[in-house]
C-alpha cells in the first residue's frame, strides 16, 4: 500500500487557497495543529496540490497566449496599448504586449511576454529616456511566470513609477535582466516604449466646480481634492488602488513645518488620521485596506501604517529603502535597522534585517538577520509569496548576493534520484514520497542542513543553514499526485522560506 504525506501544507501559492491561509495562521501563532487534525490536513494538502500543480504545469495552447492567470488592468481610452511581438534579448526574451497609462499621479506600465527559463531568473525595472530610475527599488523579480513549453516561460509584470513627484515624460524604457545564480554579468535588454503624458493639473477653483457637480471628475483622478483644499496646500497624495479613498498630506504655511495626514472619500468630510507629521509619500496595500505613510527624509525612514476602516495608526516603525506589499495585502516586507556591536561605519545606525509585518495579527516576523559585517535588503516577493532579498557586505557595497527560494533550490539542495528542478522545489515523476524522502533527507543533512524536529508539522519539516553566509530557515514538504500505481504517480517536494523568528 502506498503511503500518503500527512501534515499541514506549506505553499502559500500567493495566499489564495484555504490550506495556505491556515499555514499563515500557524505562523502567526493564531492556531495550533492538533494531532487529530494532521491526517485530514494532509489529505487536503494532496487534493489542493493536485489542482495547483495541474494549473502550474499545463502546456500552453498553440496560440502562445499568456497563461499566468492574470489579465492586464482595464485600459482607459487614453492608455497606449501595443499588442505585437518585440524581441528584447535574441533567443531569450520577447515582449508580446505593453500597456502604458497614467493614473493617481504615477506612470503605470503592464508588460507581457515570454523568456527562456534556462537563461536565468527574470528581473525588470522602469527608467526614463535618460536612464533615471522610475521605480525606487530598481530591478524587481518578475511578478508572475508560468511554464509554456519546454524551457520557454510566459510572464506578466506591472511597473509603477514611485518617485513621488510629477514626471512629465512621454517616452520611457523597460530594462530586463536574466540572472543566473552565481553569475556576475546577467543578460540584459532594453525595450523603449511610449508613455502617456501626465494631464495638466487643474487649479483649486476648477476642483471646486467639479465638487459642486459642474463637469464632475471620476473618483481616483489625481486632480480631485476635497472642497476648500487648494492644490498648493497638498504636498503629497495618493489614491487607493480602486480610487475610493484619497490619502493626502496637508502642509502648513511654513513648508519646513509639520502638517496633518487626512483620508477622504468623495462625498464625505475628510478625516484627520495623523496630526503633526511630515510625509513624503504614501504606499497603498493592493486591497486598499491599509496605507503606509513614508515620513522619512534620510536613509532611515519613519513609517506609519494606517488602517482605513478604523482610520487609526496600527503600527509605527523605522525602515530603510522600499516597502513591499504582498499581493493579498497580508504582509508588508521591509528592511528594519537593528543596532549591532561593533557598529558599522555607514549612514544607518546598525545593520538591516529583512522582516514582514502582518496587519491583521499586528505581528512582525524576521526572515533573515544582518550582522556587523553585512546588511540585508529585500527586493520583493517571488511568485509563490516568499521574500527575495540581497546580502550586501559593508566592505564591498557594490557587490550584492541575491538569496531566494529559487537560488536555494538551484545551489544549496541535493538532487538524489535525478529530479526535475523547479523554481520552488524538486519534482519526481514515477515515485511515491516514501521512496524519495528518506534518501533526500539523508543528503540534505550531509550538505550541512540542520533539522529542527521540534518544529515539524506533519510532513512539513524544517531545516536551517548558512546560505551565502546568511542563516536561513526552510520548510520542505512532499506532496503526492497521480496514481494509483507508482509509475503513474508524482512526488513534488516544495521548498519554502520561513521566518527565523
Amino acid at each position: 500500500m502506498k503511503k500518503r504525506a500527512n501534515g499541514l501544507p506549506g505553499s502559500k501559492m500567493r495566499g489564495r487557497n484555504l490550506i495556505g491561509a491556515r499555514k499563515q495562521l500557524v505562523m502567526a501563532g493564531q492556531i495550533r495543529v492538533e494531532e487529530g487534525e494532521k491526517d485530514l490536513l494532509g489529505k487536503k494538502a494532496i487534493a489542493s496540490a493536485a489542482i495547483l500543480l495541474l494549473v502550474s504545469f499545463l502546456p500552453a495552447c498553440s496560440q502562445d497566449k499568456v497563461i499566468t492567470g492574470r489579465q492586464p488592468p482595464p485600459a482607459e481610452n487614453s492608455a497606449i496599448v501595443i499588442d505585437k511581438m518585440r524581441t528584447v534579448i535574441p533567443d531569450a526574451l520577447v515582449v508580446t504586449k505593453t500597456v502604458s497609462d497614467y493614473a493617481h499621479g504615477q506612470h503605470l506600465v503592464w508588460v507581457e511576454g515570454r523568456f527562456k527559463r534556462s537563461e536565468g531568473q527574470l528581473y525588470l525595472t522602469l527608467v526614463d529616456p535618460n536612464g533615471r530610475q522610475l521605480e525606487q527599488s530598481g530591478f524587481r523579480p518578475v511578478d508572475h511566470s508560468a511554464q509554456l513549453d519546454g524551457e520557454w516561460w510566459v510572464f506578466d509584470h506591472k511597473l509603477i513609477e514611485d518617485t513621488w513627484e510629477r514626471v512629465d515624460i512621454d517616452q520611457g524604457a523597460i530594462v530586463f535582466e536574466l540572472r543566473k545564480p552565481g553569475e556576475q554579468a546577467p543578460g540584459q535588454g532594453k525595450l523603449e516604449i511610449p508613455m502617456r503624458k501626465p494631464p495638466v493639473i487643474a487649479g483649486p477653483q476648477a476642483g471646486a466646480r467639479a465638487e459642486a457637480g459642474a463637469g464632475a471628475e471620476r473618483a481616483g483622478d489625481d486632480t480631485r481634492l476635497p472642497p476648500g483644499v487648494a492644490a498648493e496646500q497638498v504636498a503629497a497624495r495618493a489614491w487607493s488602488p480602486g480610487g475610493e479613498v484619497l490619502a493626502y498630506f496637508l502642509q502648513n504655511q511654513d513648508t519646513a513645518a509639520e502638517g496633518s495626514i487626512y483620508l477622504w472619500r468623495p462625498g464625505q468630510a475628510p478625516r484627520e488620521v495623523a496630526p503633526e507629521w511630515r510625509v513624503t509619500g504614501f504606499q497603498w496595500s493592493p486591497d486598499g485596506r491599509y496605507v503606509l505613510l513614508d515620513a522619512g527624509s534620510s536613509a532611515t525612514r519613519s513609517g506609519l501604517l494606517i488602517e482605513v476602516e478604523s482610520q487609526k495608526v496600527i503600527e509605527r516603525f523605522s525602515f530603510v529603502g522600499k516597502a513591499y506589499w504582498s499581493d493579498e495585502s497580508s504582509r508588508l516586507l521591509v528592511a528594519r535597522p537593528r543596532p549591532v556591536t561593533p557598529p558599522p561605519a555607514w549612514e544607518v545606525e546598525g545593520t538591516l534585517d529583512v522582516a514582514a509585518y502582518n496587519p491583521q495579527t499586528r505581528k512582525w516576523f524576521v526572515f533573515v538577520r544582518g550582522s556587523h559585517d553585512y546588511y540585508l535588503q529585500p527586493t520583493g516577493w517571488d511568485d509563490r509569496g516568499y521574500p527575495v532579498f540581497e546580502k550586501v557586505a559593508f566592505s564591498q557595497p557594490g557587490r550584492r548576493t541575491t538569496i531566494s527560494v529559487e537560488e536555494i533550490v538551484a545551489n544549496h539542495l541535493p538532487r538524489p534520484f535525478d529530479p526535475e528542478v523547479l523554481p520552488h522545489g524538486l519534482k519526481y515523476p514515477g515515485r511515491w514520497a516514501a521512496n524519495v524522502m528518506p534518501g533526500l533527507l539523508q543528503e540534505i543533512a550531509q550538505m550541512g542542513w540542520r533539522e529542527l524536529p521540534a518544529e515539524q508539522m506533519g510532513a512539513l519539516r524544517f531545516f536551517t543553514k548558512e546560505v551565502a553566509g546568511v542563516q536561513v530557515k526552510i520548510g520542505v514538504l512532499p506532496v503526492e499526485t497521480g496514481g494509483p500505481t507508482e509509475d503513474r504517480a508524482t512526488t513534488t517536494v516544495a521548498v519554502e522560506l520561513w521566518p527565523v523568528e
